[in-house]
């Protein structure tokens, strides 16, 4: 398996989880059984941000 196969593998979940966080923090929380406070849902979706950021750089 070559680099180029492994970054395009990894780019579905990436965007995937990537808005999923940022679109639905709250469901993303409930996932992972975290405590549901303002500050969880802002890291959240900075998580998201950050994944959909690595899924732009994978293509």
């Amino acid at each position: 398996m070559n680099l180029r196969r492994f970054f395009t593998i990894n780019l579905f979940p990436a965007v995937f989880f990537g808005i999923c966080c940022s679109l639905f923090p709250v469901w993303a929380i409930r996932l992972y059984a975290l405590a549901l406070n303002e500050a969880a849902i802002w890291m959240t979706r900075a998580a998201g941000g950050s994944l959909l950021g690595f899924a732009i750089i994978l293509t």
